[in-house]
């Protein structure tokens, strides 16, 4: 079910119940007047601790929460949300490789002063991520977090879900016995009990993936770290032989990863596919289900349907009260998640109803 409410997201808020909502995914304005637009302003409700307590009453105790950010301007953001009461879970990186640098060339506007001194100089730095704030509303008080997600519905993390499928052998992995002290044991890319045993563990890792990390990558900084790959390949398929006289760092096993040593073959070689990524959004994808999407900051319906599998409960309510284009409401078309969707703009409200329709179609017609 898709719920959309056009109107400001402080007013529409206070029409949701109570804890009734099982995920919160949104892509809120950055606090940079980006672009000049009304609602990019210093005084959006992004950064406003009493919105987010509104945000808080509607979730339910445990739910997780996933919220963008600017890199210059998250920590209001962040802020704002801790000051709501929101817990801070983690801090997940995007990283990306077409940002466009918005660096004012100071050693030109020096020329026109007849001053070449500073030919080179600039003021910002090229755009390579975006922050996305993991949050939890707190558990119920006297509540475990198992007895919170049995009653609630919510309150942890959908691992399996979201691994990272990988074509790499783990046949040769060895675990690193250290106990934790609920006497689970802990391996570099597993955390089981020790009533499982290693090998059901490592089949685990084979069949399902990885673990899911919190660096998210789009295709061109993928390309970037598979082209490394073979200059510091893998910890996995190693000999365990000290090289030479070093004893440190051993528990990684041999040093045949460092670049120089071609003893690893290249099928044990990985670089992007440790982490999740896809491609940024193209302009088939931004125009899916009407003619023209003229909304500037559209997200990958791919990371979206990402981040909110990561968090939602099968069949959960997602909410998004900056709803933008629609991308969140897409990916939940495409999960089969129930959707609660705000936005301001009308005209982007009708973009979004045509672009969650357009989803939901996809989805039928699987």
């Amino acid at each position: 079910m898709t719920t959309i409410l056009t109107g400001d997201s402080r007013e529409k808020l206070k029409e949701l119940e109570d804890e009734s909502i099982d995920a919160l995914v949104t892509d809120p304005p950055y606090l940079i007047n980006f672009m000049g637009k009304d609602w990019d302003k210093e005084n959006s409700p992004a950064g406003d601790s009493s919105f987010w307590e509104e945000v808080l009453r509607v979730m339910k105790p445990g739910a997780h929460g996933l919220v963008f950010g600017h890199s210059r301007q998250h920590h209001r953001v962040m802020t704002a949300l801790e000051d709501a009461g929101f817990e801070i879970r983690d801090c997940l990186m995007w990283l990306y490789g077409q940002g466009f640098p918005k660096s004012h060339n100071i050693g030109k506007s020096a020329f026109a002063l007849h001053n070449s001194d500073w030919e080179g100089w600039g003021t910002a730095l090229k755009p390579a991520y975006e922050p996305i704030i993991l949050v939890r509303k707190p558990l119920e008080k006297k509540l475990t977090i198992a007895k919170n997600v049995l009653k609630h519905g919510v309150g942890g993390i959908n691992i399996d879900a979201s691994r990272i499928g990988t074509q790499e052998d783990f046949s040769n992995v060895k675990p690193r016995k250290m106990m934790s002290n609920q006497g689970s044991v802990k391996t570099d890319d597993h955390d089981h009990t020790a009533s499982e045993s290693w090998q059901a563990a490592k089949n685990k890792l084979q069949n399902l993936g990885r673990f899911p990390a919190n660096v998210l990558l789009d295709e061109v900084s993928a390309k970037i770290l598979d082209e490394q790959a073979p200059k510091t390949g893998q910890i996995h398929g190693t000999t365990g032989k000290e090289p030479s006289a070093s004893k440190t760092n051993a528990i990684y096993n041999d040093y045949s990863m460092v670049e120089g040593k071609p003893s690893i073959p290249k099928d044990k070689l990985s670089g992007a596919s440790r982490f999740f990524y896809c491609a940024k959004v193209g302009k088939k994808e931004r125009n899916a289900g009407q003619t023209k999407n003229t909304h500037p900051t559209v997200k990958p319906i791919k990371l979206m349907t990402y981040l909110t599998k990561l968090i939602t409960p099968p069949g959960g309510k997602v909410l998004d009260p900056f709803m933008g284009s629609g991308s969140t409401g897409m990916a939940c078309a495409m999960e089969g998640f129930d959707f609660v969707g705000i936005d301001m703009d009308e005209e982007y409200v009708e973009i979004s109803k045509a672009r969650i329709e357009w989803a939901r179609t996809q989805k039928e017609n699987e």
